[in-house]
């Protein structure tokens, strides 16, 4: 039996601050932090990680609750001329008519062959096999697939298409598959001793010469819709007579059946008029015979049984850092993952088997790799493209994608539950906080990224609130703020940083002047605050004044606090710039313009992975001004303060929000690093429990 007990300290937050969680890649050790957490549709959850350390790299991932009403999963492929399409316009193009795509990511690799060999525009082609909606666009006996049949169950198999009939009368033959073709990627080429049918899906000629002599075929019309349907048998009726030259052209809304061994012999017995039934017959790897009404292709598998495969030796790129797409289904179906990773630029990407142990931590007991590189896209309806994608042009165009959608009063626009963006917030003592409150539909369709009319509120042990400027000024201890609008309630956890202040000298004689497009800069003291007086000069074409103090900051800095006034301030820019000891060009941070006085926050992760000691110590650079006043005016800028941040540890007691009715409210448990869990299969350790708005940090023993 589980006991479980409320303890002290704060859990980790998958917001701002680093978490300090390591995870192992293969054999790299990395330190973790959940920076993004949020709901993004019934059923839905959007988690963006950042992984610092000797190979940096930034993970988005969906997690689906496929138990949630209304939700399934649908494929499409590229709809345009030469079969391709971004992954974000097939997910505004299947929403409507009742379903609404929420999330999508890119599928399976494609051709590489742009052109037929008569060097005619050849509309490209999925290399594995592909299945939408129930009917079969091509089959490969590579590769795996991620599969969801006919009771929405999905799983990653290898279909096997071996067992399907073909027969005329009282003549049989065996069934070899769909568009099975050497000018591929794969180079997979039409059985021996079966029947391959070829479509108009990609091709216009079956493209096997090589079997030219040895092998029929003859062109057929499909007699219904059940056009090559899993669930069904398919009729055809022949047109014509056989040919042996394996390059038959396919014929308009019809299609072409070849033939080798056992299956020239079965064509050649075939004359116009007849009619011809397949049957298709569909099993898993295991043997075990379903119906598919949803494929899409890849490779390799990354994930069984919950453990990462080494799969870095399966492909010739598997064991590089690149951009990838994987998919990973939870231990009892309920859940399914799209997950990407960026590459080639600041996040430098993975290979196949950390993309498994990638899919492990976010719950997947079985993982499949999609196509990666420039082709890898997020997608999702709130936000359009989520990742950043590798190309320099932005979102590549693909032959397929995969969408978690749902189905419901999609298009109803009253807000019916409203919830802040983060589930939990952390933040330095002083620091301001502008929370995003998202709006959802009763379907729970997110309608609204940045919901205004909210009321918030909170202890004065917290801090305070200003509804004005939608602001929290978090200055007590940790504690709940809330949200209402209309009556609706929300509520979130938001983490005080204690943090120790170290001053920076205000002496105006250590500080220099560098100024440009600027008459006269002075600076002064007036009772310990440094004051900047200026005057703009004839011309105002990038004014600045930058103040340089250069030091070396002692320890581990978190942050900078400046406390600023200038009647003008609004409209003029100040930034500081810190230099890394790893690093010969100082970052540049920015301050936030705003009715002055006020003391602003800026906060070194911003810019600075804070566990890599290669950055210590950081220097101080210097402070820049760009005035906003207009020719010959003068300025003022006053700073009050100017202090470095440090933290410092401290525990505080559970913090929970349950005074809010969270009757029929299902709980949602999730690690400490951010990862959704299921309730059932809990292991003694620690864990938060959300329920509505209700959060808590637990101990299960």
């Amino acid at each position: 039996m589980k006991k479980i007990f409320t303890i002290l300290a704060i859990a980790a937050s998958v917001q701002g601050v680093s978490a300090g969680t390591t995870i192992t890649l293969g054999n790299v050790e990395l330190t973790l932090d959940t920076i993004y957490h949020a709901k993004i549709g019934p059923g839905m959850t959007r988690t963006q990680l950042h992984l610092s350390g000797s190979q940096p790299i930034d993970v988005h991932y969906i997690t689906i609750d496929r138990n949630s009403k209304g939700i399934s999963f649908r494929a499409t492929r590229g709809s345009s001329s030469n079969g391709l399409e971004k992954t974000s316009e097939m997910g505004k193009r299947i929403t409507g008519n009742g379903i609404a795509a929420i999330a999508g990511i890119n599928g399976d690799f494609f051709d590489v062959t742009k052109t037929y060999p008569d060097g005619s525009m050849r509309p490209r082609m999925t290399t594995y096999t592909t299945i939408i909606d129930g009917e079969i666009h091509r089959t490969s006996p590579q590769g795996h697939q991620f599969v969801v049949d006919a009771s929405g169950n999905p799983c990653i198999t290898l279909l096997d298409f071996t067992k399907g009939t073909v027969n005329c009368g009282d003549r049989s033959a065996s069934f070899g598959g769909v568009n099975i073709e050497s000018i591929n990627y794969s180079g997979d080429s039409a059985p021996d001793n079966a029947i391959t049918l070829y479509t108009g899906e990609g091709w216009k000629s079956t493209y096997q010469s090589q079997y030219e002599g040895n092998c029929a075929e003859i062109a057929a019309v499909p007699l219904d819709d059940n056009f090559l349907n899993t669930g069904s048998i398919c009729q055809f009726r022949i047109k014509g007579t056989a040919e042996t030259s394996g390059n038959m052209t396919i014929p308009e809304n019809g299609c072409v059946l070849f033939g080798r061994g056992a299956g020239k012999t079965f064509i050649e017995s075939l004359a116009e008029g007849d009619v011809v039934t397949i049957t298709p017959q569909i099993r898993d790897q295991d043997g075990k015979s379903f119906i598919p009404m949803l494929s899409v292709g890849g490779n390799p598998p990354v994930v069984s049984k919950g453990i990462a495969l080494e799969s870095d030796g399966t492909r010739p790129d598997a064991v590089d850092l690149h951009p990838r797409t994987g998919v990973g289904i939870s231990k009892d179906g309920s859940k399914v993952i799209f997950m990407t990773v960026d590459g080639r630029g600041v996040s430098v990407g993975v290979t196949t088997r950390q993309l498994g142990d990638l899919l492990v931590h976010a719950g997947a007991e079985e993982g499949l790799n999609f196509d990666g590189g420039g082709s890898s896209t997020c997608w999702t309806a709130p936000f359009g493209v989520i990742n950043k994608c590798s190309d320099a042009s932005g979102e590549r165009t693909v032959a397929n994608s995969l969408f978690a959608v749902a189905e419901g009063n999609i298009e109803d626009n009253e807000i019916a539950e409203i919830r802040f963006e983060g589930w939990r917030y952390n933040v330095m003592q002083g620091e301001t906080l502008t929370p995003t409150i998202y709006g959802y539909n009763a379907a729970g369709i997110l309608i609204n990224t940045n919901l205004n009319g909210i009321t918030l509120s909170c202890p004065e042990s917290l801090g305070t609130t200003d509804n004005v400027k939608r602001e929290l000024t978090a200055s007590g201890t940790s504690g709940i703020l809330t949200a209402e609008y209309n009556g609706l309630k929300a509520q979130v956890i938001v983490d005080i940083i204690p943090v120790d202040f170290k001053e920076i000298s205000s002496e105006a004689s250590t500080w220099s002047i560098t100024k440009t497009q600027v008459k006269t800069a002075v600076i002064s003291n007036n009772n310990n605050a440094l004051v900047l007086d200026y005057q703009m000069g004839p011309s105002v074409s990038n004014p600045s004044i930058t103040l340089r103090n250069a030091q070396t900051i002692e320890g581990k800095p978190i942050g900078m606090r400046i406390g600023i006034a200038s009647k003008t301030l609004k409209d003029t820019q100040i930034s500081v710039a810190i230099k890394a000891a790893n690093e010969s060009t100082p970052k540049t941070f920015e301050t936030e313009g705003r009715d002055t006085p006020f003391s602003e926050i800026i906060k070194f992760t911003d810019k600075f992975d804070l566990s890599d000691e290669a950055i210590y110590p950081l220097t101080f650079s210097f402070i820049s001004v760009k005035p906003a006043e207009k020719k010959t005016e003068t300025g003022q800028v006053t700073f009050s303060s100017m202090d470095f941040i440090y933290s410092k540890s401290s525990a505080v007691d559970e913090i929970s929000a349950d005074n809010i009715d969270n009757n029929n409210v299902t709980e949602e448990w999730y690690s400490i690093t951010g990862l959704r869990m299921n309730s059932a299969n809990l292991t003694p350790g620690v864990y938060i429990r959300r329920k509505g708005s209700s959060t808590s940090k637990i101990l299960i023993k």
